[in-house]
């Protein structure tokens, strides 16, 4: 089963946060092992701006960014498994973590964990 990457949800929260809201679309990548929301606009770094933003011989094997390259998710294809329980963990916490650093678009003082916890169905 192809499980929605964690990554591409983050920066969709993240962008909602920031900016309007953001049309997503499905994407399947990493030889079709992931599939994931992006925002529509979003297209594959061209070789040349990957190079410059990511110079070293490790770069990421697959970058979507917005036309500038000013916002990024890199994905990397390995040998290292996750189960569906490690994933919910990584999403619970990058979850808490984006909120310590990026308040609730209302202004307000951040979220609790169980605000932010039945907010973002975690």
């Amino acid at each position: 089963m192809k499980h929605l990457l964690i990554a591409g949800l983050l920066c969709s929260i993240l962008i909602s946060w920031k900016f309007d809201p953001v049309e997503l679309e499905k994407k399947e990548i990493l030889e079709g092992k992931v599939e994931i929301l992006l925002p529509k606009h979003f297209g594959i770094m061209p070789e040349e701006m990957l190079l410059l933003k990511y110079p070293s011989a490790n770069r990421p094997t697959l970058v979507y960014s917005d036309e500038n390259g000013t916002v990024n998710i890199a994905f990397n294809l390995t040998a290292s498994r996750a189960s569906q329980q490690q994933l919910e963990s990584y999403k619970r916490f990058l979850f808490l973590l984006l909120n310590l650093h990026f308040p609730l678009p209302n202004g307000k003082e951040m979220a609790s964990k169980r605000s932010m916890e039945e907010k973002w169905d975690i």
